[in-house]
């Protein structure tokens, strides 16, 4: 397989990581399967390979085998002390995987017992239904680069050189893939008296420096008029400071970069570039606020650079072009950088 094509699935797998919506933690978990599988099955060519999803099945039962058990000390008021990963009904195949450590010592005992073929029937079902279908949307569109899929075959074909390429960035994929989960899982509310200090240990050592954030807050509000940055109704008395450039893009607290907003629009916004009159109106901004922002950051801790912020602004929408990524063009709507020109 040549160079560019490896580069283009590297690509293609940012985007996934970066522009689908998970809500729940079994699209990180198929991610993994398909990597170890891939690498149990496949080889090193372009050939295709077949998948029954009943193996998926078996593969997420090995995955969730661990994560199903009680995580520290037990909660003394009774509450459940496993981690949340999968709200509402979409719980369905952790508990599966829960009933099964109810009722056997270990993974290789449940997998030679009675029950683990009824387990399995259940738990493909549900990747049926949620991930295997989903896994591959974004927010605008489809990015169907891992898989084909027909429902009622039992069966998945990851697409040529998919397996190839799983095995030539196994251990790229799944740390990445881990790294996202780890941060989806501390993110969720209800996991936050179990998890306690340790939910810091990510952004301590990697995150944003959200005192910085916080002490930059009024200043923005009121240079933005207490107006939100990206729909320009009135803030509230919740407000957020959002990196206009997402974090996951460039990691670092330049204070051009950051704008007061409604949490709503933040949500909407998400992890995606903001397109059109938005990415205009902050290229302006932050020329005409200059001082006044260089001032927000000194006394905020903050990395002071416009021109370091306008310059990763124009590669990261130069990346976004290249490989057609979904951008943000407000509210609840969702294209590509094409869409946003006139």
């Amino acid at each position: 397989m040549n160079a560019p094509a490896r580069l283009a699935f590297l690509a293609d797998f940012e985007r996934l990581l970066t522009e689908a919506p998970f809500v729940d933690s079994y699209k990180f978990a198929l991610l993994i399967a398909l990597a170890e599988l891939a690498v149990e099955r496949g080889d090193d060519s372009m050939a295709t390979l077949t998948l029954p999803i009943r193996d998926i099945a078996a593969q997420f039962v090995t995955i969730y085998w661990r994560q199903a058990m009680p995580f520290g000390n037990t909660i003394g008021d009774g509450a459940s002390s496993v981690l949340m990963q999968n709200p509402g009904r979409k719980a369905g195949m952790i508990m599966e995987v829960t009933k099964l450590r109810a009722q056997y010592s270990s993974l290789h005992a449940a997998r030679s017992g009675p029950h683990w073929q009824r387990s399995l029937t259940r738990i493909s079902a549900g990747l049926e239904d949620l991930p295997i279908k989903r896994l591959q949307r974004l927010r605008q569109g489809s990015l169907p680069f891992l898989y084909a899929y027909d429902a009622g075959s039992g069966t998945i074909e990851l697409l040529p050189g998919v397996a190839a390429n799983l095995r030539y960035f196994h251990g790229l994929v799944v740390r990445a893939v881990q790294g996202e989960w780890l941060r989806f899982v501390q993110a969720m509310p209800a996991n936050q008296r179990l998890l306690g200090a340790t939910t810091d240990l990510s952004d301590f050592l990697f995150g944003s420096d959200r005192s910085g954030l916080e002490r930059a807050r009024d200043r923005l509000r009121m240079m933005q008029a207490d107006r939100c940055f990206y729909c320009e109704s009135p803030l509230r008395e919740s407000v957020d400071v959002a990196h206009f450039i997402p974090w996951s893009r460039y990691r670092r607290d330049l204070v051009h970069n950051l704008v007061a907003v409604h949490p709503a629009c933040n949500a909407h916004k998400g992890e995606l570039l903001a397109a059109g009159p938005l990415r205009e109106r902050w290229a302006a901004w932050t020329g005409l606020h200059d001082t006044d922002l260089a001032d927000i950051g000194a006394a905020a801790g903050l990395i002071v650079d416009r021109q370091t912020a306008l310059r990763v602004a124009e590669w990261s929408y130069a990346q976004a072009r290249r490989v057609g990524a979904d951008v943000w063009l407000g509210g609840r709507q969702y294209g590509t950088l094409q869409d946003a020109e006139p």
